[in-house]
Formats: C-alpha cells, sequence, structure tokens
C-alpha cells in the first residue's frame, strides 16, 4: 500500500517534467490492435480466438473436478 502511494505522488509530481521533456510520447503508435501488431486480419484473428477460446473452455471443463 505504501508503495502505491509513493509510486502515485512521485508520478504526480514528474508529469509536468515528462510531457515538457517529450518523454511521454516515446512509444506513442496511437490506437493499435493485435491484428494490426501481428498483420492479420481482423476477421480471421477474432475467429480464431473464439476458436481458442472455445476448446480452452472445454478443456476445462473435462478436466475440471465437480
Amino acid at each position: 500500500m505504501f508503495g502505491l502511494v509513493v509510486g502515485s505522488y512521485l508520478y504526480a509530481e514528474l508529469s509536468g517534467w515528462l510531457k515538457r521533456s517529450g518523454a511521454s510520447k516515446l512509444g506513442d503508435y496511437g490506437k493499435v490492435t493485435l491484428p494490426d501488431a501481428l498483420k492479420v486480419p481482423r476477421l480471421p484473428f477474432a475467429i480464431g480466438c473464439a476458436a481458442l477460446l472455445a476448446v480452452g473452455l472445454v478443456i476445462l471443463d473435462h478436466f475440471t473436478i465437480r
């Protein structure tokens, strides 16, 4: 808890300097989605994720002790 308070205080104190120095713009690529970063079409990516989720849930259901 103490670390959270100290960290937020330090960030609040340094945020003005970070904006002036341009350090807050480092790595700012705008809105980038996972399919954009992996350079794959969105629809096949979404279908693949849905299939992977379904398989994972079936496996969890099969191996979960009730």
